[in-house]
């Protein structure tokens, strides 16, 4: 956050970086109303952002570029290695942790299959964090392995009304 401070503003500060930041996610039309850069590492716990931030962020990613290519692969490298092992995300799911003393965090890619990229983002906080959140994962993949199940986006829209 600092380094991006120095190259916008020459000041080199945390601050700085942080008003970089809030700048670029408002130019991709994300709202940053209530989200606090306090450090450039994340392991502040005054830091805040929202999940719904996180998702349009990976959304402007692609599942070829280097943010994708960069991300653990559930149950076999980085922070995820020893994660998600024997689930159907196993090798196919990408994503970043986030650990602190109460709070648990992931958000990456799930390519289903049937072609398309899932990006998702949660946050786990309070006492229990890790605990919850590991069973949430678990949960998480199990679903997004199913996706698409159910009727296809065609078949929710509004129908056109019969008239008699």
């Amino acid at each position: 956050l600092k380094e991006i401070g120095r190259k916008v503003s020459d000041s080199g500060s945390t601050a700085a970086g942080a008003k970089a930041l809030k700048a670029s996610l408002k130019a991709w039309g994300i709202d940053t109303t209530g989200h606090v850069f306090a450090d450039g590492s994340g392991l502040s716990e005054d830091d805040r952002i929202s999940c719904s931030t996180l998702v349009r962020v990976l959304a402007r990613g692609d599942d070829e570029g280097a943010m994708f290519m960069g991300m653990s692969i559930a149950g076999q490298t980085g922070t995820l290695k020893s994660s998600l092992k024997g689930t159907p995300g196993e090798g196919v799911l990408r994503a970043k942790t986030g650990t602190l003393k109460k709070t648990r965090a992931l958000s990456g890619f799930f390519p289903t299959k049937n072609g398309e990229t899932i990006q998702f983002s949660f946050i786990v906080n309070g006492d229990r964090a890790k605990v919850r959140a590991e069973s949430l994962w678990d949960d998480l993949v199990r679903g997004f392995a199913t996706y698409p199940s159910g009727a296809a986006p065609s078949d929710l829209g509004p129908l056109p009304v019969e008239l008699s």
